[in-house]
């Protein structure tokens, strides 16, 4: 059962709320409080809509685990069940949300930029959330009017799902030499899962995530 309740609100950084995502610096316009009130956001519109099951990763970077710690914790405040995937590419995140027909999908990225940015990429009802959608949270975030409900948070691997379906669409010809360059993201954590279920010449570089590098 699920009640709303009212806060103080929280106030966003304006220069976060990007287009297509939501991105600034760690520490100076994006803190982890903002994480909680994007959950606590995100939860409420998708409670509203009967939704019930969150999916969540992240990448390589730093800040990441905390950021996710706190979106995944407002999310559970609404009433969601969240599945944590862990450290994973973002198409891996778009893929368990869909396969999950998840409500609300949430990627803690920084996308392509330098290490000190982080952020989060959306998917509600398996359909991008951008636009205008981006610019309500601001204002819904602002008012504070919050569902609270009894949700919880589980681990969850989706990995391994993500891979196999990669391999359902592998059509190599011959016998050709496969060089993996990842650059140190979190598409490293699915190169040598890929490389072992193709029999082929592999090289590989830059496999391991390294949040303070990124390149």
């Amino acid at each position: 059962e699920r009640e709303i309740s009212m806060s103080q609100g929280h106030r966003f950084n304006t220069t976060i709320l990007w287009e297509y995502d939501i991105r600034g610096i760690v520490g100076s316009s994006l803190t982890p409080s903002d994480a909680l009130a994007l959950g606590r956001t995100l939860g409420t519109i998708a409670a509203a809509k009967s939704g019930r099951i969150a999916v969540v990763g992240y990448d390589g970077r730093t800040s990441s685990p905390a950021l996710e710690e706190e979106m995944c914790r407002g999310l559970a405040a609404c009433g969601l069940y969240v599945l944590r995937i862990g450290l994973v590419p973002t198409p891996c995140l778009y893929f368990a949300a869909k396969v999950l027909d998840a409500a609300i999908g949430v990627m803690i990225t920084g996308s392509h930029n330098p290490p000190e940015y982080n952020g989060f990429k959306i998917v509600m009802n398996n359909l991008p959330f951008y636009g205008k959608d981006i610019q309500r949270l601001r204002d819904l975030a602002y008012r504070g009017v919050w569902i609270n409900g009894v949700g919880g948070v589980i681990e969850s691997d989706a990995m391994g799902a993500y891979v196999t379906r990669m391999f359902k669409d592998q059509k190599l010809g011959r016998n050709p030499k496969v060089a993996w360059d990842p650059g140190h993201c979190a598409a490293g954590v699915a190169t040598l899962p890929l490389a072992r279920g193709v029999p082929r010449d592999h090289v590989a570089s830059k496999g391991k995530s390294d949040g303070s590098v990124l390149n």
